[in-house]
C-alpha cells in the first residue's frame, strides 16, 4: 500500500448488501432502533475478540444529530460496549458541518473531511497510551477512518482501530 491507514486494524464482518443495507438504512433513517440493537449484537459478537480499552464512536454534527434525533455510531457503541464490558468515550467532535458523504466518490469524500473534526480536550488525558476503536455504521472509502485516526493517535492514544458494521461493496 502506498498510503496505509493510521489505523492498526478493522473488524468490518458485513458487506453492505442484503439484508445488511436494509437494517442499518431502517436503524439509522427510520428510527428502528431494535435494529440497531440487533447490529449492535452482531457487531459485538464479531469483533470481540479485540480488546480495546475504549469504544470510541464517529462523532455527528450537532445539526444533523438534531435532525436525525441521535447518532447511529454512538448507539452502536454503547450497545456493542455494554455487551462486552467497553467503556466509551466521546473523544472526537465534529466541527465542521459537511455534507452527506452519500453519493460522494473518494477524492470528494477525503476533501469533505478535512478539518471536521476536533478531539474533546476533557477526553485527552483518558486516551494518553490506550488502545481505542473508533466505531461507525457503514465504511466506504476510509476518509472518515483515516481522518479520526490520525487525530486520536496525534492525542495520544496507542492504537486505533475501525470497527464498522459492513464495507461497501467493489463495483
Amino acid at each position: 500500500m502506498r498510503y496505509p491507514p493510521p489505523f492498526t486494524r478493522s473488524c468490518i464482518p458485513f458487506t453492505y448488501d442484503y439484508p445488511f443495507d436494509f437494517l442499518i438504512q431502517q436503524f439509522k433513517y427510520r428510527r428502528q432502533l431494535s435494529s440497531g440493537k440487533v447490529l449492535a449484537r452482531l457487531l459485538a459478537e464479531h469483533c470481540k475478540y479485540e480488546c480495546p480499552d475504549f469504544l470510541v464512536p464517529v462523532p455527528m454534527h450537532w445539526r444533523k444529530r438534531w435532525q436525525r434525533g441521535f447518532n447511529q455510531s454512538e448507539l452502536l457503541a454503547y450497545w456493542s460496549g455494554k455487551q462486552l464490558g467497553i467503556p466509551v468515550l466521546a473523544a472526537a467532535t465534529q466541527t465542521r458541518h459537511h455534507h452527506s458523504q452519500k453519493g460522494l466518490g473518494r477524492k470528494e469524500r477525503l476533501r469533505n473531511q478535512k478539518q471536521a473534526f476536533g478531539i474533546n480536550p476533557a477526553a485527552i488525558a483518558r486516551l494518553k497510551n490506550k488502545h481505542v476503536a473508533l466505531v461507525d455504521d457503514v465504511v466506504t472509502t476510509t476518509a472518515t477512518a483515516r481522518a479520526l485516526s490520525e487525530l486520536l493517535l496525534k492525542a495520544g492514544a496507542r492504537q486505533v482501530d475501525i470497527w464498522a458494521l459492513a464495507r461497501t461493496p467493489d463495483r
